[in-house]
């Protein structure tokens, strides 16, 4: 976390901090997009789950290091497809949706033997980290990109949680030692001020 960016780091708190209350205790978690599988330790951490899959485009030389009883790992093309849940309750993705050509699909393509509500929580970027970032995934999103994404006849009971601002991009820049220039010594003091908040 210390060389993450602030806006990873709140994604971090959030899942520390706020998923629990979300999907409730000993959940059985579908990560997808896993990459290397170290995000299963902080989410076993955080929400002590039962069980944790966690699937990715392909295999992880990391995986084996990560796999035990309770976390296991698998190769699927999200947005292409079907993935069973399984016994999940929670579906969780860290900054994967927008590297997705048909993000939408994703949720249509999770299937389950029997009707079951899962929680789902998913970390995206906003339009604005395309500053910080450039072309990195195929989107961004803005009000317009939320709105697709969830237009899905399985979904409801939807909540969207901003998770970092100007103080924030303030802090990514000073870590790369590239401070943006403000208009102001005032402006500049005010954001870090916001932030420390």
């Amino acid at each position: 976390i210390r060389v993450a960016s602030p806006t990873r780091a709140l994604c971090y708190d959030f899942v520390a901090n706020k998923m629990p209350e979300i999907v409730g205790e000993k959940p059985s978690v579908l990560d997808l997009g896993c990459g290397n599988g170290n995000y299963a330790q902080h989410l076993k951490i955080a929400l002590n789950f039962r069980h944790y899959q966690g699937y990715d485009i392909k295999e992880s030389p990391e995986w084996p290091k990560y796999r035990s009883d309770e976390i296991e790992f698998g190769t699927a093309t999200l947005g292409v497809d079907e993935i069973d849940v399984g016994d999940a309750t929670c579906v969780f993705s860290q900054s994967v949706l927008e590297h997705v050509r048909y993000d939408a699909e994703v949720f249509g393509l999770l299937r389950s033997k029997s009707p079951k509500t899962i929680r789902h929580v998913h970390c995206v970027p906003t339009p604005e980290s395309h500053v910080e970032h450039r072309y990195h995934g195929y989107r961004r999103y803005g009000p317009g990109e939320l709105t697709r994404l969830l237009d899905h006849p399985g979904l409801s009971n939807i909540r969207i949680y901003a998770l970092g601002n100007s103080a924030t991009r303030e802090m990514y820049w000073h870590q790369r030692h590239k401070p943006k220039r403000f208009a102001s010594r005032s402006e500049r003091k005010r954001y870090l001020y916001l932030y420390d908040q």
